[in-house]
């Protein structure tokens, strides 16, 4: 009896790292919610974006597309590899260089630096 219950522990296990290495390390609940796109960062150029992005829990997203309007996109996201795939946002996948709680940093032909919330 007591092989089998350590059979069970080993199996649950095995489970749960095959399914947190399937998901990566990225938290997706970290994801989650409103953020402002500020800048991206090529070299030690700072470029002002200041456009807003909502992600779902559900995988649907939506994307300021300009500053200058108010107008919301559709798009797609999830998590791949520990990059961020958002359709038809960007044509590549994103890298997730640092994500806390109030700021995400991706790299997309530089570094795009996004805040917690929506841009003022």
């Amino acid at each position: 009896m007591m092989k089998y219950y350590l059979f069970l522990f080993v199996l649950n296990l095995t489970l749960f790292s095959f399914v947190n290495a399937q998901a990566g390390d990225i938290p997706i609940d970290k994801i989650i919610g409103k953020w402002c796109f500020k800048y991206i960062e090529v070299s030690t150029d700072k470029e002002p974006e200041n456009r807003n992005y909502e992600f779902r829990k559900d995988g649907a997203c939506l994307y300021q597309n300009s500053s200058f309007s108010d107008n919301m996109k559709n798009c797609k996201w999830n998590i791949k590899d520990n990059k961020l795939r958002l359709k038809p946002e960007f044509i590549s996948d994103l890298e997730v260089l640092s994500l806390t709680d109030r700021e995400m940093v991706l790299k997309f032909l530089g570094k795009l630096h996004f805040l917690r919330g929506s841009c003022e």
